[in-house]
């Protein structure tokens, strides 16, 4: 173990710790030893031993560093707070879509569940005012509701990335396609 130095084998060491620490010079604390108490400390001993071993700016350092830090892990803690808090609403808020888009169209089937759409539109073949093109307009826009239909269900209940285009009639079927399915359904 090292000699303990003049400093720290003094009788009034605490004392002179306590005067350096209140921010007194390293000259007024030697003067003050050698007028009060007859011990000789030179100012240069004070200074070293004050840099090294009682170094104020690097504990202050230290201490703020600390502090900062504190006050960042509080400040991410709270951004990760506030970033898993809107992660949830944007689940919420998409979850609520789904689901209010997915009861619209099971409104909508059960209102005109007890149509006979195929019907209906055999009835309309049959009209006088009969329109082959809003005929076939109306039979894509029932294929599309049906296709809505499984769709939506399919996004709620399952868990897989079923993808139905509906909105390009022209990718659905092409006429020649169409005028099959109808001859076809017509047959039965």
């Amino acid at each position: 173990m090292p000699p303990r130095s003049k400093i720290e084998s003094s009788p009034h060491f605490n004392e002179i710790v306590d005067l350096l620490l209140a921010g007194q010079t390293t000259r007024f604390v030697s003067d003050y030893l050698l007028n009060e108490y007859g011990e000789k400390i030179s100012h240069v001993s004070l200074s070293k031993y004050k840099k090294n071993k009682l170094n104020i700016k690097a504990a202050a350092k230290k201490k703020l560093f600390e502090k900062e830090k504190q006050k960042l892990i509080k400040e991410n803690a709270k951004k990760a707070a506030t970033k898993e808090a809107k992660a949830e609403l944007s689940m919420e808020a998409a979850t609520s879509y789904l689901t209010r888009n997915y009861e619209r169209v099971e409104e909508f089937i059960e209102a005109t569940s007890d149509i006979n759409i195929i019907q209906a539109l055999e009835d309309y073949k049959k009209s006088p005012d009969f329109d082959e093109g809003k005929y076939l307009d109306l039979k894509i826009k029932v294929q599309k509701l049906r296709l809505e239909h499984m769709k939506y269900e399919t996004d709620l209940l399952e868990d897989n990335t079923l993808n139905v285009n509906v909105s390009n009639e022209e990718e659905l079927f092409d006429e020649a396609e169409i005028m099959r399915i109808l001859n076809e359904e017509s047959e039965l």
